[in-house]
């Protein structure tokens, strides 16, 4: 799993501390289910230009969209144009989970 958190309010107290206990949940997860050559969850704590992000969504197999405070969030746009380059059933194996809250 690759996890890419977009540092956004890195001054607020509030969110260093969310930024902990995120670090510290995978920490353990790794700890736990990863091996030597391999770990469970790759969290990456930075942005990443637009090729990588297309690149990365159109290889992508799932893709999990929670944020719950973003307002108007492009990422599952972006990953649904990034699925085009795919052909025929292979597009159609590629969902997406958005987690909408009211």
């Amino acid at each position: 799993m690759l996890q890419i958190a977009v540092p956004t309010r890195t001054d607020v107290s509030e969110y260093q501390k969310l930024t902990s206990q995120v670090h510290e949940i995978v920490w353990h997860i790794n700890g736990r289910f990863g091996t030597l050559i391999a770990v469970s969850i790759h969290h990456l704590d930075r942005s990443l230009d637009v090729h990588a992000l297309c690149a990365l969504y159109a290889v992508t197999e799932v893709a999990l969209v929670t944020s719950l405070r973003d307002g108007m969030n492009l990422v599952s746009y972006k990953f649904v144009a990034c699925q085009a380059s795919k052909k025929g059933l292979q597009a159609l194996h590629s969902p997406l989970v958005l987690e909408l809250s009211w």
